[in-house]
């Protein structure tokens, strides 16, 4: 079955976090979707910024808030 999650999914990378010989953020989104795990999901919003880590809302929650709004909003009737 694919994607085998079938709810929407919104994923956000973070700088900090990246594989290695990863530097931007659109060589993330990039990276994830060539890997073998992007179609088990149905993203619906894949986003990456340059900075932050493990604790995204504490360190960016203007960007974490605006991923979350872009995921969700058009799921709201």
């Amino acid at each position: 079955r694919h994607p085998a999650i079938e709810a929407p999914t919104g994923i956000t990378f973070v700088g900090y976090e990246n594989p290695p010989g990863i530097t931007t953020p659109e060589a993330r989104v990039n990276h994830f979707l060539a890997s073998d795990r992007a179609p088990w999901y149905n993203h619906t919003n894949l986003t990456a910024h340059p900075y932050g880590g493990h604790f995204i809302p504490w360190e960016v929650p203007t960007e974490w808030t605006a991923d979350l709004r872009r995921t969700f909003r058009p799921l709201r009737s």
